[in-house]
């Protein structure tokens, strides 16, 4: 885990321009740690980079500190409880800018500011926009060999439990590559991926999978967590033009709405917003003659056209917009010139 997310930062840091120069447009006198996870994960969360009273400049009323949590977040936001002991003793918590990858925690009780902005997020988007032309060809739907294709590298619980309870319908293409179970067709093995950590190059491997099934269950990095993100499983599934349904944290559908993408009309998203221990239960109810029988995928064309064409022609446009959305709500609270992107 902890060289998946070294390796993360640092696919993410090729595509750290713009996200340096957009602080820097804002705040021009701010000290920015680009990458303030510290490798590797402990038992309780990841440590962070912090700076010392020294490392930093509060006595000049335009510094600013920005830290950047490029991964998912432990459960009890550790990493957040870290920043805040940390700093609170020396520094103009005003003046402290957290990029987090996860949603909501701007109604978290913390004093510094936090900027909702995935940087890997960005990175993953303008890495499968320079392959776009590639990627179309590759994913087409060929036939219904199998109904749903179910993808699971790492194993955790709420994967396990889906997986087991989706083998009983026996019309799924299901992996569980952590316990040796890969997909039917050929694809990049979980050593491959663990080396190479490219998520283009590891998605194109998984044409023939993608397009001999109709639709995907997403099993996320996440389940039961508040804090949630979405991570490029759902993003494949938008590129393969693969409607979807998901095992993910509470909300995660509403969450990828919240996005600009839409939902498809042939799945019951009902279960969304169940908790955590009825939600799996209560998705496979809902859409159990989806993963029997399929689904009338030209029926959903209309939103695979569009999440595709929002995912490579809106979407990374989209995340700049927020992210400067939200520092120029933090700028409008003091007292500055006038940025440089405005």
């Amino acid at each position: 885990i902890a060289k998946q997310a070294c390796e993360r930062s640092e696919l993410s840091m090729k595509f750290q321009t713009t996200f340096t120069e957009t602080i820097k447009a804002f705040f021009p006198h701010s000290t920015i740690i680009e990458s303030a996870l510290q490798f590797p994960i402990t038992s309780t969360g990841w440590s962070v980079e912090l700076l010392t009273k020294d490392e930093c400049d509060f006595d000049n009323p335009d510094y600013y500190l920005v830290l950047n949590l490029q991964d998912m977040l432990s459960s009890d936001l550790n990493e957040l409880d870290q920043i805040e002991s940390h700093y609170s003793k020396f520094a103009d918590m005003n003046r402290i800018i957290v990029c987090v990858w996860c949603t909501n925690l701007s109604k978290a009780n913390y004093s510094f500011r936090i900027v909702e902005h995935s940087t890997h997020t960005v990175a993953t988007v303008k890495q499968y926009k320079q392959y776009e032309t590639e990627l179309r060809q590759l994913f087409k739907h060929t036939n219904s060999e199998y109904k749903f294709l179910c993808m699971n590298r790492i194993e955790k619980q709420h994967r396990t439990t889906v997986a087991q309870k989706l083998h009983t319908l026996d019309t799924g293409n299901i992996s569980m590559q952590s316990k040796g179970k890969e997909l039917v067709y050929t694809n990049k093995t979980y050593t491959d991926y663990d080396v190479e950590y490219n998520n283009c190059t590891n998605l194109m491997s998984l044409a023939q999978n993608f397009n001999t099934s109709e639709f995907s269950v997403i099993t996320e990095s996440q389940y039961t967590t508040e804090y949630g993100i979405v991570t490029e499983k759902f993003y494949n599934t938008v590129v393969a033009q693969h409607p979807f349904i998901a095992v993910a944290q509470r909300n995660y559908c509403s969450q990828i709405q919240g996005l600009g993408f839409k939902l498809y009309h042939c799945f019951d998203y009902g279960y969304d917003s169940v908790e955590d221990r009825y939600r799996i239960d209560k998705m496979l109810e809902l859409n159990r003659v989806q993963l029997e029988t399929g689904i009338d995928i030209e029926g959903c064309r209309e939103v695979i056209d569009y999440n595709t064409e929002w995912f490579f022609n809106g979407f990374g446009t989209e995340l700049q917009r927020r992210f400067e959305s939200q520092l120029l709500r933090i700028w409008h609270s003091g007292d500055h010139q006038d940025p440089a992107v405005i």
